[in-house]
Order: structure tokens, then C-alpha cells, then sequence
């Protein structure tokens, strides 16, 4: 599962997409919510953004089973969680931002979950939100 405001073609790349078809046909399920305001308020999303959440809205009407795609309209979360494994919850925009050594430092936290109880309710938090 991935929560993040934002969906930029920077990161949600070609590279990106076949990795994610990759998972889908091995039968993993994957969730995305996104989005912060209403679409038509997001100014800065180009062209090739939108291209990319195209994408996305296609992969996820050709695989409405395994990748469940949402956008939430209020969300500045950034959350990124595998099954049981390891849940994450930052401030670094996992579908926005690939990161940049020549840009100036930023100052990006986040705290990493390990405990399975924990990460099943983290999880169960934002899948609720997938039915809305």
C-alpha cells in the first residue's frame, strides 16, 4: 500500500509502471490512495503527471482484483506499508518525488513499523478508506 498526496511522472515512471504490472501478475495486491484537494486544484501537475495517473487509472480498471487505485481528495499522509513486513510513515512523497543529490539537503523523516500488530492497523486504517 501506498498513501501519498501526490502523483508525478517523475516517479511514477515506465520503470515504475512495469514493476507494478510485475507484482500484479505474480497475484500481489497493491493499493494506492492518493490525492490532496479537489483534481482540478492541483496546479502543479503537468502534462506528463497526468499522463501518469492515466496510466494508473488503466492498469487499475484492467486489474480491479489486485490493484486498487483511489483517489482520496484529502490526504498530505505518506504512508508505505508491504503485507506484514515493514510499514513506513513519513514525510517524504513516495509517488512525487525521487529524491535529487544535486538539490540542497531536505530534511525528510519518517519512522519505520516492524511490529506485525501495529502494521495490520495502519494498514486497516487506510483500507477503509479504499470502500468509502
Amino acid at each position: 500500500m501506498i498513501i501519498s498526496p501526490w502523483i508525478r511522472a517523475n516517479v511514477v515512471s515506465k520503470q515504475f509502471i512495469q514493476e507494478l504490472e510485475k507484482l500484479l501478475k505474480r497475484g500481489v495486491k497493491v493499493f494506492i490512495g492518493y490525492g490532496l484537494g479537489e483534481k482540478e486544484d492541483d496546479k502543479k501537475q503537468q502534462k506528463w503527471d497526468i499522463q501518469a495517473e492515466d496510466k494508473l487509472i488503466k492498469i487499475a480498471s484492467q486489474s480491479k482484483k489486485s490493484f486498487i487505485l483511489k483517489r482520496l481528495g484529502d490526504t498530505h499522509a505518506k504512508i508505505l506499508i508491504s503485507d506484514t513486513k515493514f510499514a513506513v510513515a513519513t514525510s517524504f512523497n513516495w509517488l512525487s518525488f525521487r529524491g535529487d543529490p544535486n538539490r540542497t539537503f531536505r530534511d525528510e523523516r519518517g519512522t519505520l513499523v516492524s511490529e506485525t500488530q501495529k502494521i495490520n492497523e495502519l494498514f486497516d486504517s487506510y483500507r477503509s478508506r479504499f470502500d468509502e
